[in-house]
Formats: structure tokens, C-alpha cells, sequence
């Protein structure tokens, strides 16, 4: 044997595997989400009736929207409570 250090053609061969592996896909991990926090998120990003009224007005207030149309899209916002 030499001095150095000799490295078997199996250790060779998967050292160069190593070098030339470059995966095809990447994935982000996220935090796990317990199911039952789904719901209370999803209720804090429902406007109230009163908020979604005020939007619907300043769209007539600034003619984006007819009285026609504020008329029919009120009527959905106030009759959303008895379904």
C-alpha cells in the first residue's frame, strides 16, 4: 500500500452520483393547521351587514352603481340572515 489514502471505486462512483443529483422538484413545508382553527378564520374575514351596507352605499354615492342596483344587491345583503 501507498501512503495515502485510497478511495474504492463504490465510494468513487457515489461520490459522483452525489455531485451530479440535482432534484426536479422542490417543496415548501408549511406549519400543521389544526381543523378546527379553519372555521374561526374564515369568520373574522366576513364583513358584518352593516360594513358591506356602508360599501354599497359609497358605490351610489359615487354613481358607480345604479339605485337599481343598490336597491337589489341591499335586499341580498339584508335577506343573507334568513337562509
Amino acid at each position: 500500500m501507498e501512503g495515502g489514502s485510497q478511495v474504492s471505486p463504490l465510494q468513487e462512483a457515489k461520490c459522483a452520483a452525489k455531485a451530479r443529483y440535482k432534484p426536479a422538484r422542490t417543496y415548501e413545508l408549511f406549519p400543521y393547521q389544526d381543523q378546527q382553527q379553519l372555521p374561526q378564520q374564515k369568520h373574522t374575514d366576513i364583513k358584518s351587514k352593516a360594513d358591506r351596507l356602508r360599501e354599497l352605499k359609497q358605490l351610489l354615492d359615487e354613481k358607480l352603481i345604479t339605485q337599481a342596483d343598490y336597491e337589489k344587491e341591499k335586499k341580498k345583503i339584508l335577506d343573507d340572515d334568513e337562509k
